[in-house]
C-alpha cells in the first residue's frame, strides 16, 4: 500500500463522516479511522445510524494491511459500502488521489 491509497481511504471516510458530531439519533453514519503504526494496519469502523454510548460493536469494519499491496477487491468493497450508506457522497470523494 502507498501513501496515496491511504489518503484515498481517509478522504472517503471524512467525506462520509463530515466534521460535525455524529451521535444518534441523527441517523447519520459515524466513521472512525484508526492507524496502528506498530502493526501496519489501518482500520475504518462504521456505525450506520450514529454513535451511541451503550452500543457494542460496529455495523462494518474494514482492515487494511499497510505493509502489503492493496487488494483492489477490498478497496472496491469499501468504496461501494461507503457510497451505499451516504447517497450524496460526491464523486470527488471517490476519485483516486
Amino acid at each position: 500500500m502507498n501513501i496515496f491509497q491511504v489518503h484515498e481511504i481517509i478522504n472517503i471516510a471524512m467525506a462520509v463522516n463530515g466534521f460535525e458530531q455524529r451521535q444518534a439519533p441523527q441517523d447519520l453514519p459515524t466513521v472512525w479511522v484508526e492507524m496502528s503504526g506498530h502493526i501496519g494496519r489501518l482500520r475504518v469502523s462504521v456505525q450506520e445510524t450514529g454513535w451511541e454510548r451503550e452500543r457494542i460493536g460496529n455495523d462494518k469494519d474494514f482492515d487494511f494491511d499497510l505493509t502489503e499491496q492493496l487488494i483492489e477487491e477490498e478497496m472496491d468493497e469499501y468504496k461501494a459500502y461507503m457510497a451505499s450508506i451516504t447517497p450524496n457522497l460526491g464523486e470527488e470523494a471517490m476519485q483516486r488521489v
